[in-house]
């Protein structure tokens, strides 16, 4: 499942421009609206640059966000650099 999570943020993303300020509340209102998967499946805290979540495998996990402050992100998309 967490492939096809990943998958319908990427989808989002592609519509997004870069450098898109946002809360928690309206990324998963708006996958939750598109996708009808609990609310709680959409972690925007998971996919940041700035941010090591517990359970995530950082290495791994794509990221393409920056955290601004809590609850608050920017869309830097996925090949972004410092």
């Amino acid at each position: 499942m967490t492939r096809q999570i990943e998958m319908e943020i990427e989808k989002l993303l592609s519509i997004m421009p870069l450098n898109l300020e946002f809360t928690t509340k309206w990324f998963k209102d708006t996958l939750n609206g598109l996708y009808e998967r609990p609310r709680d499946s959409y972690i925007p805290s998971d996919y940041c640059y700035n941010i090591k979540n517990n359970g995530i495998d950082w290495e791994t996990q794509p990221h393409y966000f920056i955290a601004l402050e809590h609850g608050k992100y920017r869309y830097v998309g996925k090949d972004y650099k410092e």
